[in-house]
């Protein structure tokens, strides 16, 4: 079913149940999509998702892993998504292992 303003301007109430079944189900599958992208631009082979798995991957210390992000020697291999912390894991088997 194609999605008219009409149609997205509509109070819920006045909505038939076959129209909100598939406002929901074309929202669900924007949010499928939404989150198949996320995944792909940080997988698990490339990056490493917080300070705990780069603290065991790399043998150190929470702290001191934190004190190298803090003074700049992790800025080549770090990216920021909302409140968590990718590595990459090539970047720190070539200049710290």
């Amino acid at each position: 079913m194609q999605f008219s303003e009409k149609l997205l301007d509509m109070p819920v109430s006045e909505l038939s149940v076959r129209e909100l079944l598939s406002l929901i189900s074309h929202n669900t599958a924007i949010k499928d999509t939404e989150v198949e992208n996320k995944e792909k631009l940080f997988n698990e082979e490339e990056w490493i998702r917080g300070w705990r798995n780069l603290s065991n991957f790399c043998d150190l210390s929470v702290p001191t892993l934190r004190s190298w992000y803090k003074h700049g020697r992790l800025d080549d291999c770090t990216r920021k998504v909302g409140a968590f912390f990718y590595f990459n894991k090539a970047w720190l088997r070539q200049h710290l292992l």
